[in-house]
């Protein structure tokens, strides 16, 4: 509500000025939501001792770095099928994820199916609400409204990935993006020009 009121104020400010049809207004969520509960938590240590591995993060996809001498034993636990959770090592973390090439991201890496949490143990607290899980499931879609002279008017378009926009404000703003894993190509049939 907040948020809504915030973006209320914004273009009634704009439209008060006679810059709302001269301004490009976007407003995008970074992500979306699924509902978490202490009974859907996959805990590592009950795939192997908690001395075998650091988790670097936790939630809806955690990566773990083997401790030294321990990598046969994460490789072992974590590869082998699960039944709310899928891991790879962390060149073989499927691309449409954009994930695994930065060379901070750890050995290994694990997805949660939607709705489950990965942990390190038993009795740790659970949001109530978590996201990081696989994109292309419908709860992790996240909005995206664009208004203004460098927009056609109505278009709606398919559902894209998130990295998309960051190509999109660059090329409205003339800056020259960084590398990255975006393309503006799935947002060109809005644009106006």
């Amino acid at each position: 509500m907040e948020t809504d009121a915030a973006v209320g104020l914004l273009l009634r400010g704009l439209e008060k000025r006679g810059l709302l049809e001269t301004t490009d207004v976007i407003v995008v969520a970074d992500h979306g939501m699924a509902a978490t509960s202490r009974e859907r938590v996959v805990a590592l240590s009950d795939l192997m001792p908690m001395e075998a591995f650091h988790a670097v993060g936790l939630g809806a996809e955690a990566g773990i770095r083997p401790m030294p001498g321990q990598e046969e034993v994460v490789a072992k636990a974590l590869l082998a099928p699960h039944d709310h959770m899928t891991c790879w090592r962390k060149g073989e973390v499927p691309d449409r994820l954009h994930y695994g090439k930065n060379p901070r991201v750890p050995p290994f890496v694990c997805m949660a199916e939607v709705g489950w949490v990965i942990e390190p143990g038993h009795g740790g607290s659970v949001p109530q609400g978590e996201h990081g899980y696989d994109p292309a499931d419908p709860r992790m879609a996240a909005l995206f409204v664009a208004h203004g002279p460098s927009f056609r008017h109505g278009v709606v378009l398919p559902a894209f990935d998130n990295v998309d926009v960051y190509p999109l404000l660059a090329a409205l703003t003339g800056v020259a993006p960084r590398p990255n894993d975006g393309t503006l190509a799935d947002l060109q049939p809005a644009l106006a020009n």
